[in-house]
């Protein structure tokens, strides 16, 4: 079962993060970084790593046909 917490914080500059986590410690993490690019990071429950960056078009449509 997925617990979800989104929290908003910013970065240095006019980035902001946006984190999705589960009790068993699974995240997700976007980051809106200024110049256009959205970072998105994957954690896994063994504390494995993957890591994506998306274009902001790429990832809006994405958002939004979820």
């Amino acid at each position: 079962t997925w617990s979800l917490s989104f929290s908003l914080r910013r970065l240095s500059g006019d980035g902001h993060v946006i984190t999705v986590s589960s009790k068993s410690g699974v995240s997700i993490s976007i980051a809106l970084i200024s110049n256009g690019i959205i970072d998105l990071r994957l954690r896994g429950e063994n504390g494995s790593d993957e890591h994506v960056s998306a274009d902001t078009p790429l990832a809006i449509n994405t958002w939004n046909n979820i």
